[in-house]
């Protein structure tokens, strides 16, 4: 490595863009253990260039947790991030994994002092201003799993931006837009919408956790699904869903859908002498659904089936 200008150039806005710093790294096989992650990087590999003021980042590979990772990339302003006050650390970077399970980045190890002051887990550092494109096999976040995900996140000052996230999941298609955010007190803001196309319906349930309701559960919807779904909800300190924060509004569709042995319909059946309506099959059924404080509201819906046509609202 080579630098060129004066060490003092270095510490003035004016004058830094007069040093240059030239050299090559190449990294095989280390483990690395950054402040309050909980998990070892380890396995990692790559070549790193630095060309005046950027660096170069070359088949960065490495696991964390049970993730694996290939990154191809450049910063920007590199010099002026670590001896200038208050730079932001700019980039793009192409990143390429074959699982990623998004709880590997989220495991913290805090120590009592960050526990008495910390206001938010929120991992993305205000100092970074960074667009990934990514490309990944698979992906699971609890419950939740996709395949074959495309698209890009831009990180920008606590801030990750999704936009045209496109995945498998659920046995059909998802295309998400969306936005993470510090919500304060000890809370992450999340915000999105998703195209929905071909999804099995009680997979989606059981995966999103019912939507944080337990009027409508897995144990008695299956069809498949098609919609269009804005959604919000708070994640609390440990990245737990409030689910009394839950907010989504969904226009949906439902073909070859079955309802089966839920309890108001039940009851329904009983009171009109119709026993038929433990289990309902539909070819079709579309409606306007909003879930909000743990409740589903529905207005007038018309399901024509099997066994009765009814109309429904609450």
């Amino acid at each position: 490595a080579s630098f060129k200008g004066r060490m003092g150039d270095l510490k003035k806005y004016s004058t830094i863009s007069k040093t240059s710093l030239n050299g090559n790294m190449e990294l095989k096989n280390i483990s690395l253990k950054l402040a309050n992650q909980f998990y070892i990087y380890h396995n990692m590999s790559g070549k790193f260039e630095t060309n005046g003021n950027d660096l170069e980042v070359q088949d960065l590979t490495g696991i964390y947790g049970k993730s694996d990772f290939r990154l191809n990339g450049e910063f920007k302003n590199l010099a002026s991030f670590i001896f200038l006050p208050d730079q932001v650390l700019q980039g793009h970077a192409d990143l390429q994994s074959r699982f990623i399970n998004i709880k590997d980045f989220m495991a913290r190890q805090i120590s009592k002092e960050e526990k008495k002051s910390i206001e938010s887990h929120l991992i993305f550092p205000a100092f970074l201003s960074f667009i990934f494109t990514i490309k990944t096999d698979k992906l699971i976040y609890g419950q939740f799993e996709a395949e074959n995900i495309t698209g890009q996140v831009e990180v920008e000052k606590t801030q990750a931006f999704l936009k045209n996230i496109s995945m498998g999941t659920m046995s059909g298609q998802m295309i998400l837009n969306g936005t993470i955010s510090d919500a304060g007190s000890e809370q992450i803001r999340t915000v999105a919408h998703a195209s929905l196309k071909g999804i099995d319906v009680k997979q989606c349930f059981i995966e999103c956790d019912n939507f944080g309701q337990t009027y409508i559960t897995d144990k008695y919807i299956q069809g498949r699904l098609d919609a269009e779904v804005d959604y919000s909800a708070l994640l609390n300190k440990d990245y737990t869903i409030d689910t009394k924060s839950i907010v989504c509004d969904a226009d949906l569709t439902i073909y070859d859908g079955n309802v089966n042995h839920f309890p108001q319909f039940i009851r329904l059946g009983k009171f009109l002498k119709v026993k038929s309506l433990d289990n309902i099959n539909f070819s079709e059924y579309s409606n306007h659904i909003y879930i909000r404080n743990r409740t589903v509201e529905i207005p007038k819906m018309d399901i024509k089936s099997s066994a009765v046509n009814i109309t429904l609202a609450g």
